[in-house]
């Protein structure tokens, strides 16, 4: 049983290669009665400030703790989130590849003998930006 157990954490491990968070501002309100977007597709993506006037929301981090920028699969994850959030869309205001410290999982056996070591990447891809809905 612990090896499944075992086995279960390093797959888990393995696979929760990224993370995506909204960050309020203060007073934020989740409901929006004018809403009109019926689908997270149609959240929009932007890598500048919109042209049209906005009211700016809280801040977005995407982060890839697999070494690279965030792809297609973490941007529809964004979408998803800004959805459920009644948000109209977010803006990219930067996105690097960082250095990190690594961490390593170690498991052992019931006599308490380690059996298995894995390490994590040394690097972690980030995107920081500005979640926002439109002034009416």
């Amino acid at each position: 049983m612990r090896y499944l157990f075992a086995i279960f954490i390093c797959v888990s491990l393995y696979n929760c290669g990224s993370t995506v968070e909204f960050v309020p501002e203060p007073g934020f309100i989740s409901s929006n009665p004018n809403y009109t977007r019926k689908s997270y597709k149609e959240v929009e993506i932007f890598i500048h400030k919109p042209k049209k006037r906005i009211i700016q929301e809280g801040a977005i981090y995407v982060r890839n703790f697999q070494g690279n920028l965030p792809k297609d699969e973490e941007m529809e994850a964004l979408q998803k989130l800004l959805f459920d959030y009644k948000l109209d869309g977010a803006w990219i205001e930067k996105g690097e590849v960082i250095e990190v410290a690594p961490w390593v999982y170690q498991a052992k056996n019931a006599s308490g003998i380690p059996m298995t070591y894995s390490e994590g990447s040394r690097e972690m891809g980030r995107i920081k930006g500005v979640a926002f809905r439109y002034r009416k």
